[in-house]
């Protein structure tokens, strides 16, 4: 009995380990801003860290739907569009960044130098992290790069 395995390849390839290592990264992130620096509350520190990971989860989830597979009569059409994942991943997004800039940044203004940390940090990670919903729209979402482009462009931000 001789097996075969075949593959299918995915056009253009979708980097699974690029999500992980996002979750792993930026939730460390969260975690040393919120808990360290700012000395906010654990449960304030959490939910950063759990909008950050379902905004994430978001953006694998849309990166990775590939509605041309899908039997259109068993599954509405909005629920196979990418951009529905988007949408949802930036309202993660929007969360994350009110936490921080209502709870965490009131947890830092308790001490001075902490709070100028914060603020730092704060601003750059707004700044950054900013850029990443552009970039996915220009690669992922609507294909105006090429693959090549997308990964120099996603390294250079990470």
């Amino acid at each position: 009995a001789n097996a075969t395995v075949s593959t299918v390849a995915l056009d253009p390839p979708l980097f699974y380990a690029k999500y992980l290592h996002w979750t792993l990264t930026t939730n460390l992130s969260l975690f040393l801003l919120s808990a360290q620096v700012a000395a906010a509350e654990l449960s304030v520190s959490l939910f950063v860290m759990i909008s950050n990971s379902l905004m994430i989860l978001c953006g694998y989830a849309a990166a990775s739907l590939r509605p041309e597979g899908i039997d259109e009569g068993s599954v509405p059409r909005f629920l196979t569009s990418k951009w529905v994942f988007w949408i949802f991943g930036m309202m993660f997004y929007v969360l994350l960044l009110n936490a921080l800039n209502r709870s965490v940044r009131r947890a830092a203004s308790r001490n001075k130098q902490h709070s100028r940390a914060f603020n730092h940090l704060f601003f750059i990670i707004v700044l950054t992290w900013s850029l990443y919903p552009f970039l996915w729209i220009a690669a992922e979402g609507a294909r105006l790069i090429s693959f090549v482009g997308e990964t120099y462009a996603y390294t250079a931000l990470d």
